[in-house]
């Protein structure tokens, strides 16, 4: 057989499997729960909180099996991801794959457990059909279910098909925010598409440009040092701080939901509760500070410049300039810092102006977060499209041997 009739499709059934799954999600997120008054047309679930559920889980409502969304995954990917700072860097060289992703996917079930169980107790059942009570535990375990089948949805368009878990996410944005963009006029509201337009360029750039820390490696030819360097994105973890923020600041509210509750007779819950929303100043406050920690923080976490330093300096290599050991360790933590933090400022910053207008009446609630999905779109469909390409030249390459 000629070899330059042999050809890979490896594009092709990727999306063949990232196809399936996204059907399966929709299929899914259609089935209501057993037993729960739907409520569907209700214009209440139009603010910007109910706008957070819609980026997770495309259920605003949250009727559906598929209502807690990809926020149990997130969380407990996010939780891993801090305790695995406080582990030794061999430590965590010896956890192979495998483990890690099944203790997050025990983690998810936690927290889907406690979500379900917070959840529950807002939704309104038909009591001819069985017990309130059973009904309740009823919803609970679809909703568990449905949580669980996502975080295996995850995992296996992470294994076998393409973009991750950023299909369901830009599913959800597309298919969430699509009555919302129809319901408006937006000739009306002039500034936030402006705020948009500011967005999708600064998006665009930091995602496609990066600052380059000149290497000199011993191992590289001098005529070809010029060519190694370390390369950190203007935003290094991307728009992954909006989306994190998003699923963290939620989780705080069913925390002191189900609290309230279990404890009735103190209203402190419900009144911290009302606060943490994004209609109020104190919510806000909160929902910003996350995006900023989480951008600074998970930065670190992510990039682990002191490994890099001390990888440098065991391998004998060191950046231009730069003294090895704690110089090299201060030079890159001072760059990912620099970067994060501006990134972070950027990101909320354009959330503040975008959630102040709503707060002072400029804007409907409902578009307060439309430039953190813009944000998203971007930032998720970049890389997409890298992959996409990656596995078409794959495809299209003639091998030799």
């Amino acid at each position: 057989m000629d070899k330059k009739t042999v050809r890979s499709h490896e594009l092709g059934n990727r999306l063949l499997v990232t196809t399936g799954i996204l059907t399966v999600y929709l299929l899914g997120r259609a089935l209501p729960l057993y037993g729960v008054v739907t409520n569907w047309s209700s214009q209440a679930s139009q603010d910007a909180s109910a706008l957070f559920r819609t980026m997770l889980s495309a259920d605003r409502h949250q009727q559906t099996w598929m209502a807690l969304g990809i926020t149990p995954y997130i969380n407990a990917s996010m939780i891993m991801m801090f305790l695995s700072v406080f582990r030794r860097a061999e430590s965590r060289a010896k956890t192979s794959q495998l483990k890690m992703t099944r203790r997050v996917e025990r983690m998810a079930f936690f927290i889907a457990v406690l979500m379900s169980f917070t959840i529950s107790q807002s939704l309104t059942f038909q009591s001819d059909v069985l017990e309130v009570k059973h009904l309740r535990y009823l919803a609970m375990v679809e909703m568990v279910f449905g949580s669980m089948l996502i975080t295996k949805l995850a995992l296996w368009n992470k294994k076998h098909g393409i973009g991750d878990m950023t299909p369901i996410i830009l599913v959800n944005l597309i298919v969430g925010n699509s009555q919302m963009i129809r319901s408006y006029d937006w000739g009306k509201y002039k500034p936030i598409l402006l705020l948009c337009a500011v967005v999708l360029v600064w998006t665009l750039i930091a995602e496609t440009h990066t600052l380059k820390i000149p290497v000199l490696r011993v191992s590289i030819n001098n005529i070809h040092g010029d060519k190694s360097y370390i390369p950190i994105k203007w935003n290094p973890i991307g728009t992954m701080p909006v989306m994190f923020a998003s699923a963290l600041f939620l989780l705080p509210q069913l925390i002191l939901k189900g609290l309230a509750y279990l404890f009735p007779e103190n209203p402190a819950f419900l009144e911290i509760c009302k606060s943490l929303v994004l209609t109020d100043p104190i919510g806000i406050g909160v929902y910003l500070f996350f995006v900023i920690l989480i951008d600074v923080g998970f930065s670190f976490i992510m990039l682990m410049p002191k490994e890099q330093a001390k990888n440098l300096q065991k391998n004998g290599d060191c950046i231009a300039d730069v003294y090895a050991g704690p110089a090299t360790q201060r030079y890159l933590c001072g760059r990912v810092f620099l970067l994060s933090l501006l990134s972070g400022i950027f990101q909320a910053g354009v959330l503040c102006i975008s959630l102040l207008m709503a707060y002072f009446g400029i804007l409907p609630s409902g578009l307060a977060l439309v430039p953190s999905n813009v944000m998203l779109l971007v930032g998720f469909i970049c890389p997409l499209v890298r992959e996409f390409r990656a596995y078409y030249l794959f495809d299209h390459y003639h091998f030799f041997m």
